[in-house]
């Protein structure tokens, strides 16, 4: 029997507020991120300003004991943090063996390990993310062959076994866990390269808030804002969308070989903007459960019901 409206219209609800609460908590993984960093560029602008600007001559003198004190209860602290992660752990050590160059280095040093703490936490939530969210594709699927009769069985084992395989793999020799570390450095070069170049203009108490961090700062390319926007766009729609849309597809056609299902609905999620593409697979209704299309886009959130 076909689905009802009303029950793709319940599902696809679920999705957009798990979007956008998903969204939201990786943006403020970044916007914690940016607060930390904009707390020691204010000390070493507090510290080392000439008539209220923080040049680079000042940036470019070896650090003297408070900023070795700073730096040595920073990274006591961040060293708890990112205990037990081997990449952080890498990076940890990169970090201490240049601190002592000079401070811009210092401060160079102090961001990759901020931005370290970032793809540690993206990268637990990001795969919570995509077991959380095939769960409820099996929920939701399983709801549909009850109303149609069908027995759902026990599938825990086999749906953690294609989730664990799917977190793991490797798309073009990279895997999930790559792409969050790969993306985190160059957050922290962007980062670094932003605040070089404020530090050659000269940075001053103003120019923290309008050109490096806060909302005047959004469409100034070379701000660390800019920059954050950038990577949680990345982290939202290239990683966490596009990985909890491939692991529903994933589970799904599992589950309709499984369960024998031999039709299938295709639905878009309505928000802004559907694309053409999208309207045209739900326009063709029904498919075969053998013969759904691919995705037409990165972060296509469609669904299908199969039955």
């Amino acid at each position: 029997m076909k689905p009802s409206k009303s029950l793709a219209k319940k599902r696809e609800r679920e999705i957009k507020a798990d979007d956008s609460s998903d969204a939201d908590t990786l943006a403020n993984l970044l916007t914690s991120a940016s607060a930390d960093i904009r707390q020691y560029v204010s000390y070493f602008v507090d510290n080392y300003n000439e008539d209220g600007t923080l040049a680079i001559n000042a940036m470019r003198t070896a650090p003297n004991t408070t900023d070795l004190t700073t730096w040595k209860k920073f990274i006591k602290r961040y060293k708890q943090l990112l205990y037990g992660n081997s990449e952080a752990q890498y990076r940890i050590k990169s970090a201490q063996k240049m601190a002592g160059f000079d401070r811009e280095t210092l401060l160079n040093s102090i961001i990759k390990v901020i931005t370290s703490k970032v793809a540690i936490d993206a990268e637990t939530f990001i795969k919570q993310a995509i077991q959380s969210e095939a769960g409820k594709e099996v929920t939701f699927q399983g709801n549909v062959i009850k109303i149609n009769g069908i027995p759902d069985g026990d599938l825990d084992q086999q749906i953690n076994d294609i989730v664990e395989n799917f977190i793991n793999r490797e798309t073009q020799d990279l895997t999930l866990s790559n792409r969050i570390w790969l993306k985190a450095d160059a957050l922290a070069a962007k980062i670094n390269q932003a605040i070089h170049k404020a530090l050659v203009a000269g940075i001053d108490v103003d120019s923290i808030d309008d050109q490096l961090f806060y909302e005047t700062s959004r469409l100034n390319e070379d701000s660390v804002k800019s920059v954050s926007d950038s990577t949680i766009k990345y982290y939202v729609h290239a990683l966490l969308l596009n990985e909890k849309a491939l692991i529903v597809a994933a589970i799904g056609a599992f589950l309709a070989t499984h369960w024998k299902l031999k039709r299938a609905d295709w639905y878009t999620v309505e928000d802004s903007h559907v694309c053409q593409a999208c309207k045209s697979l739900q326009g063709a209704n029904p498919y075969a459960a053998s013969d759904i299309p691919s995705k037409p886009h990165i972060g296509c959130r469609c669904f299908v019901i199969y039955y």
